[in-house]
């Protein structure tokens, strides 16, 4: 990760967030608030937004799983 983030730092914050997102397939899961959808978990480091990581979870996956 530190790789990805400006030269002249030895540390970066790194922001994890969960976003529900609405979707009209068959297979999404109803979300919490009771849409069908899926709630991907991204990483970004905070200082620059560049994503590390990402993680497609069903909607009916709380974030904290």
């Amino acid at each position: 990760m530190l790789e990805a983030a400006p030269q002249d730092r030895d540390r970066v914050t790194l922001d994890i967030d969960a976003s529900v997102v609405h979707a009209k397939k068959k297979t999404a899961r109803r979300t919490c608030r009771g849409k069908r959808g899926y709630a991907p978990m991204i990483g970004r480091i905070a200082e620059t937004g560049q994503v590390v990581k990402s993680g497609l979870h069903k909607g009916s996956v709380p974030p904290a799983a």
